[in-house]
């Protein structure tokens, strides 16, 4: 058996968006010895909203950091704000297109990363990215992508009946993701 770690998880967030929201959210609920320590993001107001949530909320109130107001980063370079603040973990939720660059940049300052999905929008951004995912194994650092049905208990059970054969061949599939405005 290991040893307990007093030490709390130091959590850093870039893109504070509602995928922003929904990562730092999960995050906070996954175990009780995390800290929510900095925000980044192009603009104010995101931070503003999902740290006034974050703060209200009864499972995640207690876990954000007491002077993260001091940690509030706006603008192109919030993300390296960020990831130089004293992280532990970084959350990427910024849109697609930044995400190869940012995640670099984590695995640079060997830091663990949440990765939303997509990773990239284009092949070079993949290239990219899968280079910078054997330099994050090398270093040991830990490395997760977003994948929504993972924690879907309907969805696992209905890809386990697919995967049996249970509905039969499938022939064709249309696919339609309904989500909020």
């Amino acid at each position: 058996l290991g040893q307990e770690n007093k030490k709390k998880l130091k959590i850093g967030v870039v893109g504070c968006g509602g995928r922003g929201g929904g990562a730092m959210f999960d995050t906070l609920n996954a175990d009780d010895n995390v800290e929510l320590w900095a925000l980044g993001d192009l603009y104010q107001e995101p931070i503003d909203m999902k740290l006034e949530t974050m703060r209200k909320y009864g499972s995640t109130k207690d876990k954000v950091s007491a002077d993260i107001d001091s940690r509030l980063f706006t603008g192109l370079d919030a993300y390296e704000k960020v990831m130089d603040s004293g992280i532990d973990f970084v959350l990427l939720t910024t849109p697609p297109g930044f995400r190869p660059m940012q995640f670099k940049a984590a695995i640079d300052r060997g830091l663990h990363a949440f990765v939303e999905k997509p990773c990239a929008t284009d092949i070079a951004g993949v290239h990219d990215f899968l280079e910078n995912a054997k330099i994050a194994e090398q270093k040991g650092l830990s490395v997760l992508c977003g994948f929504c049905y993972r924690y879907s208990e309907q969805g696992r059970a209905l890809f386990d009946r697919i995967h049996n054969g249970d509905i039969g061949d499938i022939l064709s599939i249309h696919s339609t993701y309904y989500a909020s405005p």
